[in-house]
């Protein structure tokens, strides 16, 4: 009985690491300790290791990046090669394709960016931005404007609409609050 419940209990351990769940799921995938689910979840990854994709469409396009997690619809869709990002939410990341380490938390946060080491947390934080590297936002619609600017800081409900260039600000504003608001392309900016 004790072997038959050992042997078990490994087949059970190793149907769970190499589940795959959904139409097209993991298509000739290469990965360990991964899961997917949804439609078109990490079909085309051929030597890329340790990634997760959950949501239809997440990791479509994965080819042979490595530590990447992905959950909800279109969540890294486009990405193939880049490393060790995280998208969470609808559209999260989506049109990324080779950015690393990249964290977007929330509906079509950083959805546009196609750089590194940006962290977006909120509903549309960082939608447009396509080039900027090292930005941070966090709340609701931040930055929606903002394209290629870096090193960024931007916190609150709406602030900095019309920023889109600018380098090294931090911004921590309201929509609703008498704040001045950067120019559109304002380097060093410091708004409370």
């Amino acid at each position: 009985m004790w072997k038959k419940l050992k042997f078990k209990h490994c087949l059970a351990a190793l149907a769970l690491s190499l589940l795959a769940v959904g139409l097209h799921a993991a298509n000739g995938y290469n990965n360990y300790d991964c899961w997917n689910g949804g439609a078109n979840a990490l079909p085309n990854s051929t030597t890329g290791n340790f990634n997760t994709a959950c949501g239809t469409g997440a990791l479509q396009r994965l080819t042979t990046a490595n530590l990447n997690t992905a959950y909800g619809g279109k969540a890294l869709q486009t990405q193939t090669t880049g490393d060790g990002n995280t998208a969470i939410g609808y559209a999260a990341l989506g049109a990324s394709t080779t950015g690393i380490n990249n964290t977007a938390l929330g509906q079509s946060s950083l959805g546009t960016a196609t750089a590194d080491y940006n962290t977006g947390i909120g509903y549309r934080v960082f939608v447009a931005t396509t080039t900027g590297t090292r930005n941070t936002g966090v709340g609701y619609n931040v930055a929606l404007l903002h394209t290629t600017g870096s090193r960024n800081l931007i916190l609150g409900n709406a602030p900095a609409g019309t920023l889109t260039t600018g380098d090294e600000n931090m911004i921590f504003s309201s929509k609703n609050t008498a704040v001045d608001v950067p120019a559109a392309a304002t380097s060093q900016w410091l708004s409370i």
